[in-house]
């Protein structure tokens, strides 16, 4: 069960750096 927790919180902390990614992506493009 603890093995499935750090998957997900993984899985959340990479969709973050993407998220933070293409803001900064679209934050240059303007």
């Amino acid at each position: 069960m603890m093995e499935l927790v750090r998957l997900l919180l993984d899985i959340v902390r990479i969709i973050l750096q993407i998220i933070v990614a293409l803001l900064q992506l679209t934050g240059q493009a303007h």
